[in-house]
């Protein structure tokens, strides 16, 4: 199966992660840095659906809940238990 994704051209720059400290319900904690982008790749225009994953991908890495990094460790991982 193919999907009709538009992709839009990331070339080679120096862009800032995280939120500009005038952005509202911005935390303390999420200082601005520099992050270089060494290759061009391309990226979809939209976002896709688990459906349209699953499709053409033939995964479903959401469901990986002991491969998925999750921020608070100690959290149950969900899904059937």
């Amino acid at each position: 199966m193919c999907l009709a994704v538009t992709p839009n051209a990331v070339g080679i720059s120096l862009i800032m992660k995280n939120s500009p400290e005038t952005e509202e319900g911005r935390f303390d904690d999420e200082k601005q840095v520099p992050v270089t982008i060494t290759r061009a790749f391309e990226l979809g225009k939209t976002v896709i659906t688990q459906q349209q994953w699953i499709e053409v991908m033939e995964t479903t890495p959401w469901k990986a809940a002991d491969e998925v990094a999750d921020e608070d460790e100690d959290a149950e991982p969900e899904g059937d238990n």
